[in-house]
């Protein structure tokens, strides 16, 4: 990074005006930090992970330059401790503009790179959780060339922002229709569960009418909705979900050993009273108590 300046400051925080708990200082700080990096690696085009470059490392490097009263007001800085080469020059501008345009883009929902990688996103959302204990947070450029406005936001509305999740969701599909097992999660939060036969579930949201589905769990049902995939969780949203009677979920093996069971106790029923008792003589017991005695 070239050099920016600016200044975040913490209102509301219940801290001693000018002051700053030493976990919440290194929290902020270490998510400031991870976020420039990460910044970096997306201007260079490098993965989440690994070890940058030296040059790459030193031009990502955020300094707190100061601590002042007015509620709290920390002073940030990236300004490098030494000149670097110019090979690194124009990446570090452009990590400079794209960091500040993250930092200002905390206040404004569709103001955030629409570009940002998820690496960048997620360490975004740390950025913002690590300020939370404040009610309100203002962000003040102090560089040349910086848009100096002021901008205003509470880090908890903020850091619930769809861009800010951790696993950014894919558009809902068309209708898909689920089969299997329903599940109820929670009736009061109208939040439902579909396990399928293959063992994998769908979450079920927005149910239509959840007390009459209620009355369907643990039975097989069709659900018809439209599907959204977050991460590795599937969610159905709002769907038709009717009672099936014409699913069999029994897998081609369990269907097999059954049906060898069952032809297997119709061949030979099991009577008590046609059991033959088996009896030893006297002999073949004398024999085997001293086999037993020998062991």
């Amino acid at each position: 990074m070239t050099g920016i300046s600016f200044e975040i400051r913490l209102c509301e925080t219940g801290w001693v005006d000018g002051e700053i708990a030493a976990l919440d200082l290194a929290k902020l700080c270490e998510s400031l930090q991870e976020l420039a990096t990460r910044v970096g690696r997306w201007v260079c085009e490098a993965g989440p992970q690994g070890r940058l470059p030296k040059d790459s490392e030193e031009i990502t490097r955020v300094h707190i330059t100061g601590l002042a009263p007015g509620s709290t007001r920390l002073t940030v800085s990236t300004e490098l401790s030494q000149p670097m080469i110019d090979e690194t020059s124009i990446n570090a501008a452009e990590i400079d503009a794209r960091f500040w345009d993250i930092i200002r883009g905390n206040g404004f929902s569709d103001s955030f790179p629409s570009d940002a990688p998820l690496f960048v996103r997620e360490s975004a959302s740390k950025f913002l959780n690590s300020m939370k204990s404040a009610k309100q947070v203002v962000i003040t450029g102090r560089s040349d060339g910086l848009d100096s406005k002021p901008i205003h936001f509470d880090p908890k509305d903020v850091a619930n922002a769809t861009w800010f999740s951790e696993v950014m969701p894919e558009p809902m599909s068309q209708e898909k229709v689920v089969t299997g097992r329903l599940e109820m999660v929670d009736i009061s939060k109208n939040h439902f569960r579909i396990l399928e036969p293959d063992g994998t579930t769908v979450d079920i949201q927005d149910v239509p009418d959840p007390w009459k589905t209620s009355h369907l769990v643990t039975q097989y049902v069709v659900a018809i909705g439209a599907v959204q995939q977050i991460g590795r969780k599937t969610i159905m949203r709002a769907p038709v979900i009717e009672r099936s009677d014409l699913l069999d979920f029994r897998t081609e093996s369990t269907a097999q050993e059954e049906a060898f069971w069952a032809a297997t106790r119709s061949a030979q029923p099991y009577d008590p009273e046609k059991v033959v008792p088996f009896e030893l003589t006297d002999e073949e017991w004398d024999a085997f108590w001293e086999v037993l005695h020998d062991e």
